[in-house]
């Protein structure tokens, strides 16, 4: 059973106190399922490669989808989510506070050297989290993991990986980018990302969080949303260190 990670990214705009790196995995079969499904819906629907921050612009009246009625909006994304709930495992994030960053890695020469940016930690720390998972739910089974083009930094993000992970017992074929234009779990990767960027600009804001109705649902499924404020990342790197998959002498 050899298994694909799909991931996107989102928050990276100067906008956002948070960045978040968000996606789903699941096995070859149920991915081939899941992109066969997801085009059949959107070509049914006469929908054009699904990107969250277009789909909610339609809210306010334009992009793509500005002149679909409230019902097709609702019948479409809800089959979008009954594929994603029906053919992923698991879905997996972690919202990094950019605070935290430049407060904990930024000014440690060591840890800025090893992980470039909040996109390469954000990045690097979800196949950490997918790998054990995977180690616990499906051990030996070899993994992929792929992630946005285009995402910036993606190249730091690889090197950190391939650097660490693969060709290491952790059973990782590969880091790669991919095009979310031909690839439908990339899609469904930006869906949840979108989601929990929106999530994190509510808590800053001090809303409600979880209040739409899309992480609603997929807060249902199985998951593991990981936020991290300073402390947290303090913590996080010194768990990544005694795993082993930080290779360097310098300390937090």
């Amino acid at each position: 059973m050899a298994l694909t990670a799909y991931f996107d990214d989102s928050g990276t705009d100067v906008q956002n106190s948070s960045l978040i790196v968000a996606g789903f995995a699941a096995d070859i079969e149920q991915w081939e399922k899941f992109s066969e499904e997801w085009e059949a819906v959107r070509l049914e629907f006469g929908a054009p490669r699904f990107k969250g921050k277009e789909f909610d612009s339609a809210r306010r009246g334009f992009g793509p989808y500005k002149d679909w009625p409230k019902s097709k909006l609702e019948d479409y994304f809800n089959r979008l989510l009954g594929i994603i709930l029906r053919r992923t495992f698991k879905s997996f994030s972690t919202t990094l506070e950019k605070a935290a960053y430049d407060a904990v890695i930024k000014p440690n020469e060591d840890l800025r050297a090893y992980f470039y940016s909040p996109f390469a930690f954000s990045g690097f720390n979800c196949i950490h989290q997918v790998s054990l998972w995977r180690d616990a739910s499906y051990s030996k089974e070899p993994i992929l993991f792929v992630f946005h083009r285009g995402s910036k930094n993606e190249g730091q993000l690889i090197t950190v990986a391939k650097r660490a992970l693969v060709g290491s017992d952790r059973m990782i074929q590969g880091v790669e980018s991919g095009d979310d234009e031909t690839l439908p779990p990339l899609q469904a990767a930006d869906l949840l990302a979108f989601e929990l960027c929106s999530e994190a600009r509510s808590i800053a804001a001090q809303t409600r969080p979880y209040s739409r109705y899309g992480l609603q649902r997929l807060d249902e499924h199985p998951h593991e949303w990981l936020r991290i404020d300073a402390p947290v990342l303090v913590t996080r790197i010194a768990e990544l260190i005694e795993d082993g998959d930080l290779l360097f002498r310098g300390g937090v």
